[in-house]
């Protein structure tokens, strides 16, 4: 990923903590235990030093407040080789604010590298989610990974540095 959007983020990401400063606490029932969320994601991912552009579906569950647990299914476009990924995830979601809601978390994510030797690898992500309806929001975050086991002379960088966003719903 050029270093553009790398600095575009920054910039977003820092507007957006600025915005939360401002906001008053409020709880926010999009996170509350017991809900269940649809995601629809689009990424745009730096991978084994190519740039992609990745489509995919998540389900997400809050066993307690605030703490998400998820799973998306995503496919990697635009390069070769085509990457499908699956990753687990946890979260904490700063619920207690209104508009600008930012979360933290952590992922495992399964890389199916089609014509290539499959790699998994750990990662965190942070972002803001953002209410946009009664039963939605959209999400936006900047997440960073490491490929295990990757021999960079095959793969290019082992380090995965993507730009998310989701549309969310609630059920």
């Amino acid at each position: 990923m050029s270093t553009w959007y790398l600095q575009s983020w920054i910039r977003i990401a820092l507007g957006g903590v600025l915005a939360v400063l401002s906001c008053h606490a409020h709880a926010n029932s999009y996170f509350m235990q017991h809900t269940q969320h649809l995601s629809f994601n689009l990424g745009f991912s730096d991978s084994l030093s190519k740039d992609y552009v990745g489509f995919g579906v998540g389900y997400r569950y809050f066993p307690f407040d605030g703490v998400e647990v998820g799973l998306d299914f995503d496919l990697l476009l635009g390069n070769e080789p085509i990457i499908y990924r699956v990753s687990p995830e946890v979260s904490y979601v700063f619920y207690s604010l209104k508009t600008f809601v930012p979360y933290v978390g952590a992922f495992y994510e399964y890389n199916y590298i089609v014509n290539m030797e499959n790699k998994g690898g750990f990662g965190a992500r942070a972002g803001f989610y953002t209410p946009v309806g009664n039963r939605s929001y959209i999400g936006y975050g900047l997440s960073a990974g490491e490929l295990r086991q990757c021999e960079k002379a095959i793969y290019g960088d082992c380090s995965v540095i993507q730009a998310e966003f989701k549309f969310s719903l609630i059920f």
